[in-house]
Protein backbone atom coordinates (compact mmCIF):
# COMPACT_ATOMS: atom_id res chain seq x y z
CA UNK A 1 0.00 0.00 0.00
CA UNK A 2 1.36 3.35 -0.97
CA UNK A 3 0.48 6.84 0.24
CA UNK A 4 -1.08 7.58 -3.14
CA UNK A 5 -4.04 5.50 -2.01
CA UNK A 6 -4.46 6.87 1.50
CA UNK A 7 -3.23 10.44 1.45
CA UNK A 8 -5.29 12.18 -1.21
CA UNK A 9 -6.66 15.73 -1.17
CA UNK A 10 -10.37 16.33 -0.67
CA UNK A 11 -11.60 19.39 -2.54
CA UNK A 12 -14.90 20.90 -1.42
CA UNK A 13 -16.86 23.73 -2.99
CA UNK A 14 -19.80 24.91 -0.93
CA UNK A 15 -20.46 28.64 -1.37
CA UNK A 16 -21.33 30.56 1.80
CA UNK A 17 -20.19 27.62 3.96
CA UNK A 18 -16.64 26.70 2.95
CA UNK A 19 -14.40 29.73 2.42
CA UNK A 20 -12.36 29.54 -0.80
CA UNK A 21 -8.68 28.82 -0.26
CA UNK A 22 -9.01 27.34 3.22
CA UNK A 23 -7.18 24.17 4.13
CA UNK A 24 -7.63 21.64 6.90
CA UNK A 25 -5.04 19.08 8.02
CA UNK A 26 -7.51 16.78 9.78
CA UNK A 27 -7.83 13.51 7.86
CA UNK A 28 -11.22 12.28 6.72
CA UNK A 29 -12.13 9.21 4.71
CA UNK A 30 -14.93 8.13 2.38
CA UNK A 31 -16.93 6.51 5.19
CA UNK A 32 -17.29 10.01 6.66
CA UNK A 33 -19.26 11.30 3.66
CA UNK A 34 -22.60 9.69 4.62
CA UNK A 35 -22.91 11.17 8.13
CA UNK A 36 -21.54 14.51 6.90
CA UNK A 37 -24.07 14.81 4.08
CA UNK A 38 -26.95 13.73 6.31
CA UNK A 39 -26.01 16.34 8.91
CA UNK A 40 -25.49 19.02 6.23
CA UNK A 41 -29.03 18.36 4.95
CA UNK A 42 -30.47 18.59 8.46
CA UNK A 43 -31.39 14.90 8.52
CA UNK A 44 -31.01 12.50 11.43
CA UNK A 45 -27.85 10.42 11.52
CA UNK A 46 -28.31 6.69 10.96
CA UNK A 47 -25.50 5.13 13.03
CA UNK A 48 -26.43 1.57 12.05
CA UNK A 49 -25.73 2.51 8.42
CA UNK A 50 -22.49 4.46 8.93
CA UNK A 51 -20.83 2.84 11.93
CA UNK A 52 -17.32 3.66 10.77
CA UNK A 53 -17.91 7.22 9.63
CA UNK A 54 -17.95 10.48 11.56
CA UNK A 55 -19.39 13.75 10.33
CA UNK A 56 -16.81 16.36 9.37
CA UNK A 57 -19.39 19.12 8.89
CA UNK A 58 -17.78 21.07 11.73
CA UNK A 59 -14.46 21.00 9.86
CA UNK A 60 -16.10 22.30 6.69
CA UNK A 61 -17.44 25.27 8.60
CA UNK A 62 -14.27 25.78 10.68
CA UNK A 63 -11.07 23.96 9.62
CA UNK A 64 -9.62 24.48 13.10
CA UNK A 65 -12.56 22.80 14.84
CA UNK A 66 -11.96 19.80 17.06
CA UNK A 67 -12.66 16.47 15.38
CA UNK A 68 -12.21 13.37 17.52
CA UNK A 69 -12.23 9.98 15.87
CA UNK A 70 -11.03 6.43 16.16
CA UNK A 71 -7.95 5.37 14.16
CA UNK A 72 -8.30 5.08 10.39
CA UNK A 73 -7.64 1.69 8.80
CA UNK A 74 -6.88 0.81 5.19
CA UNK A 75 -6.56 -2.68 3.80
CA UNK A 76 -5.80 -3.66 0.24
CA UNK A 77 -6.84 -7.30 0.35
CA UNK A 78 -4.55 -8.88 -2.19
CA UNK A 79 -0.86 -9.32 -2.73
CA UNK A 80 0.06 -7.84 -6.08
CA UNK A 81 3.20 -8.54 -8.03
CA UNK A 82 4.39 -4.98 -7.25
CA UNK A 83 5.19 -5.86 -3.64
CA UNK A 84 4.35 -3.28 -1.02
CA UNK A 85 2.50 -3.48 2.25
CA UNK A 86 -1.24 -4.17 2.03
CA UNK A 87 -2.48 -2.39 5.16
CA UNK A 88 -2.03 0.81 7.16
CA UNK A 89 -3.36 2.42 10.33
CA UNK A 90 -3.42 6.12 11.07
CA UNK A 91 -3.82 7.00 14.72
CA UNK A 92 -3.06 10.44 16.12
CA UNK A 93 -0.23 12.72 15.07
CA UNK A 94 3.47 12.14 14.75
CA UNK A 95 5.79 13.24 17.53
CA UNK A 96 6.66 16.44 15.68
CA UNK A 97 2.97 17.43 15.71
CA UNK A 98 2.36 16.90 12.01
CA UNK A 99 -0.94 15.38 10.99
CA UNK A 100 0.58 12.16 9.66
CA UNK A 101 1.10 9.20 11.90
CA UNK A 102 0.93 6.06 9.81
CA UNK A 103 1.87 2.55 10.79
CA UNK A 104 2.33 0.22 7.85
CA UNK A 105 2.29 -3.46 8.47
CA UNK A 106 2.15 -6.79 6.72
CA UNK A 107 -0.56 -9.22 7.56
CA UNK A 108 0.59 -12.75 8.27
CA UNK A 109 -1.47 -15.25 6.32
CA UNK A 110 -1.67 -18.95 6.91
CA UNK A 111 -3.35 -21.60 4.83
Amino acid sequence: MYEGGIREPLIVRWPKTVKPGTTCKTPVTSTDFDPTLLQACGLDLLPAQHQDGTSFLGLLKNPDASHTREPLFWHYPHWGNQGGIPAAVRAGATTDGSSLGYLYFKIACSS
